[in-house]
């Protein structure tokens, strides 16, 4: 699969535990994403390369989050139009395949797209059941020629007029075009410390603690429909699995 309009840039704090799977499932779609290291996080380059198996980009990050940093995230790409993506989160064909679309033709300056929460039970991914109305909206593809950027936590790090949470579905996407959240899997508990740590010291909501320090069991979960996601999943984890 091409991306000649559009690169995809995925920002590396510590989430190393994710990254193997991550660049597997790049290469398995024919993409070579830039893998952009936080300029705080040098000591791990070595680790990270090791990984990857490849030289990571670097990005001036002055602050404890993403959005801190965005424009300078952005200038890594050699194409205006950016589609940003963490270490444990996956886009499936069809998101893949609306950025090449919307990207040759734009409609607008960014798109955003409905995100799954996943865990991995006995061979299976389940999705998170969200509370009514509520939908994970996260704004990834933009033009970075014409946005506002702004360095708040918990935003697309760009300014959107018409963003009101959480009733919107997916902006200038199907919603078949889904990012798929893996956090759940990979996250360990010092992982899970230092994001906290890091995102307290940006400012969050203390309602973001309570939700990442919940365990699986006191969730809603129900089926995950992706087959094809599920058996790459399946045969990464076999080949990785002691």
């Amino acid at each position: 699969m091409s991306q000649a309009h559009f690169t995809i840039i995925v920002p590396v704090f510590e989430e190393t535990a994710a990254l193997a799977f991550s660049n597997f499932y790049f290469t398995q779609r024919g993409l070579t994403p830039i893998y952009a290291l936080d300029s705080k996080r040098l000591a791990r380059r070595a680790e990270v390369e090791k990984i990857l198996g490849r030289q990571v980009a670097i990005y001036q990050n002055p602050g404890n989050c993403i959005e801190a940093s965005y424009r300078n995230l952005a200038s890594l790409s050699p194409t205006d139009w950016v589609l940003r993506v963490d270490c444990d989160e996956a886009p499936n064909v069809q998101m893949l395949a609306h950025c090449l679309r919307f990207t040759a033709h734009p409609t607008d300056a960014y798109c955003g797209f409905d995100r799954d929460d996943l865990i991995w039970r006995d061979s299976h991914f389940e999705r998170l059941k969200y509370a009514p109305l509520f939908v994970d909206t996260q704004f990834r593809l933009f033009n970075r020629t014409k946005v506002k950027f702004i360095n708040r936590i918990h935003t697309p790090g760009f300014h959107i007029p018409q963003w009101k949470l959480p009733f919107l579905p997916g902006w200038n996407a199907p919603r078949s075009a889904r990012l798929y959240h893996l956090q759940r899997i990979f996250i360990t508990p010092q992982h899970r410390a230092e994001k906290l740590a890091r995102y307290n010291a940006a400012g969050q909501d203390q309602q973001f603690n309570r939700w990442l320090a919940r365990p699986d069991a006191s969730f809603q979960w129900r089926g995950f429909q992706d087959a094809a996601f599920t058996q790459l999943f399946a045969q990464w984890q076999a080949a990785h699995t002691p």
